[in-house]
């Protein structure tokens, strides 16, 4: 079936309307003296100031490009970019806001999350000929709005069923290629075979920050069906990048002030006061100080993170050298002082783990190799763990290894880590890349592990990598979803297509080649089914020089390029040296009353707790499949153990 497509051309400052400025100028609320405009200007609009090069009112208030509007007839007072209004959006979803984002502009479309809500449809978000972003939204029974909503209510994040996010991230190797990045083309594309009944679910695609569409309100506001259609309903934030640019931007012009750095951009430039300086760069004088810097400033070695006092977070990057100079510095010599009160702390507070966690058995382990494995965890006899969390230690391998073995599972999971304040557990699989057969579609029975108190963790991603094809990955229930993404190639691709989209990506995937999607936690434990589509029934992966496999990692494990690479020079049957770390979640269920309702329910009986959480400064938690036990807070120092007398430390 060939595949239905439509293009869409998104104006993002349509979105923006009020809400964008607010998170331009997040972290700049300073006083007026220190927001510093220009003489006889207003530079505020209701709790928010406006720091030149940002003005309102007359020209001389603001570089051109950078004037506002206060919209003063709203409670509280509303910042607008440009005059702030919103022309007609026609029936493409073509908008404009008058004086926003002009391609000669000082603004870009920084970093945000592409969201997808429909059925059975592919988005693929594209500035010029370079794929910025993508992902693909199933469905199984053709209700999109439906399935979304169920999916977010059950407080998991878009994984496909119904809608899907993905982040647009920039890549530098294609920097050359792109256009002024002020808008994006939005390529819809309908891949299931029931296109009638995928239409009667419209699909809606955003833009928008991160973490917008997890909102409950949000969400529900967006898939209402009866609301009527308007184009400034919802006001979407996004984040943009700014840069002082046209006629006269150069260093001696834009940074005013005499303690100030002139970082040059893309096309542009911005300004930052000096290490020891702070105020306003782009005025004369504005950069004050020298002043002492707090200790609570955030740590900046990792380049991630905002510098915590800067008062214009223009999302421009930070010059390695100024980064080293905050957060780098060499560490000074520890003298023996120091060293032997810490190393005598450490060594009790060895001492209170491994007291803590000791079940009541006699001869029971409680560490394999340098795993820590703490009760309802344990090896050996059935008195050293609760049913269901028995553990091997490996003693061959050097240092020695911990293994989870389920019932029916042919391989085994090496523990790494066991967390009791998350309920969690790290493994490593080393048969987790499956290989996709040649044959056009089929449905793979993984086991049925219903008894065993592990589920995949939404802390893990679903990879699928080749040409044209669908994964979905579903549980015991019928309508128990847990994850699916839909991969495309070009029909001309050719035969490296495939690792050369992989290896431009770096380590993300975005629909094309390649695809990812979060994990949703099962309501009935472990994947039990894996359905694999061709969604080209006359295409050949074996054509391209890539074996198609499908994985399931933890979440910001998956290196492309170096997977990548390794797999196009292996043969199928070496997958399985590839070692793929998971998350697996856990509850307590064998030896317990199955749970109730946990909607009519949604806490332990006395019988439960009393059983379960052993000290009792802990509560008794209910989970999807079973309980969980929790150390009150105050009672919660490392090593502190609710299933054990007295295991609760405060």
């Amino acid at each position: 079936m060939a595949h239905i497509t439509t293009i869409l051309r998104v104006l993002m400052a349509a979105a923006a309307v009020a809400m964008l400025t607010s998170l331009l100028l997040a972290g700049a609320e300073v006083s007026p003296a220190e927001a510093q405009g220009m003489p006889n200007c207003d530079i505020t609009c209701g709790n928010m100031s406006v720091p030149y090069p940002f003005g309102m009112g007359l020209a001389r208030c603001y570089w051109p490009g950078f004037n506002l509007t206060c919209n003063r007839t709203s409670n509280p007072p509303r910042l607008l970019l440009g005059d702030g209004t919103l022309q007609k959006v026609d029936s493409n979803g073509e908008g404009k806001l008058g004086g926003g984002l002009m391609t000669n502009g000082p603004f870009t479309i920084s970093y945000n999350q592409l969201i997808l809500v429909g059925c059975n449809v592919q988005a693929t978000l594209k500035n010029g000929n370079v794929t910025m972003s993508g992902c693909s939204s199933v469905c199984k029974n053709g209700d999109g709005l439906a399935q979304a909503r169920s999916t977010l209510e059950a407080g998991t994040q878009c994984s496909g069923n119904g809608c899907c996010q993905s982040d647009i991230v920039f890549n530098p190797e294609v920097a050359g290629m792109l256009s002024n990045n002020t808008s994006y083309d939005v390529q819809l594309k309908w891949f299931g075979w029931n296109r009638s009944a995928d239409q009667a679910s419209p699909a809606h695609v955003f833009v928008t920050s991160y973490d917008w569409f997890s909102s409950t309100a949000i969400f529900h506001e967006l898939l209402r069906t009866d609301a009527p259609e308007s184009a400034d309903a919802i006001q979407v934030p996004i984040w943009l990048r700014w840069e002082v640019v046209g006629h006269g931007a150069e260093c001696s012009n834009v940074c005013k002030s005499k303690h100030s750095n002139c970082i040059k951009g893309k096309r542009g430039y911005t300004c930052s006061c000096k290490h020891g300086y702070q105020g306003n760069p782009y005025i004369t004088d504005g950069c004050k100080g020298p002043i002492l810097m707090s200790a609570k400033r955030e740590d900046t070695r990792s380049a991630t993170k905002p510098m915590e006092t800067l008062p214009f977070p223009v999302a421009v990057p930070v010059p390695s050298q100024e980064i080293k100079s905050e957060g780098s510095h060499q560490r000074p010599k520890m003298n023996i002082e120091m060293f032997l009160p810490q190393l005598k702390k450490g060594a009790k507070r060895f001492q209170q783990l491994t007291t803590y966690d000791k079940p009541t058995g006699r001869n029971c382990s409680t560490s394999c190799g340098d795993v820590h494995l703490p009760y309802p965890f344990g090896i050996g006899s059935a008195d050293c763990y609760w049913p269901g969390f028995s553990l091997t230690c490996d003693r061959s391998q050097q240092p020695a290894k911990p293994l989870l073995v389920l019932r029916g599972m042919e391989d085994s999971y090496h523990v790494t880590k066991i967390s009791l304040q998350n309920n969690t557990v790290h493994v490593l699989r080393t048969n987790g890349i499956m290989p996709i057969p040649s044959v056009p579609s089929g449905l793979y029975m993984l086991g049925n592990y219903s008894e065993a108190p592990y589920s995949l963790s939404t802390s893990n991603e679903l990879i699928l990598s080749g040409c044209n094809f669908q994964a979905t990955l579903t549980g015991d229930g019928v309508e128990d979803f847990i994850s699916g993404c839909a991969s495309f190639c070009p029909s001309n691709a050719s035969d490296t297509y495939v690792e050369t989209a992989v290896e431009h990506r770096g380590r993300y995937c975005y629909g094309m080649g390649c695809c990812q999607a979060h994990i949703s936690l099962s309501s009935s434990g472990l994947p039990t089914k894996l359905n694999f589509q061709n969604l080209n029934k006359y295409s050949d992966h074996k054509a391209t020089s890539q074996h198609p496999y499908m994985l399931i990692a933890e979440e910001g494990w998956f290196d492309q390029q170096r997977l990548s690479i390794n797999m196009v020079v292996q043969e199928e049957f070496e997958t399985n040296k590839v070692q793929v770390p998971q998350v697996l979640h856990w509850e307590v269920m064998q030896g317990l009353p199955r749970p109730a309702d946990v909607k009519a329910h949604p806490g332990c009986s006395s019988e439960v707790a009393r059983k379960l959480c052993k000290s009792k400064n802990s509560n008794c938690k209910r989970g999807s499949r079973g309980y969980l036990c929790q150390c009150m807070d105050g009672s919660n120092k490392p090593g502190s153990n609710p299933y054990l007398a007295n295991g609760c430390k405060g």
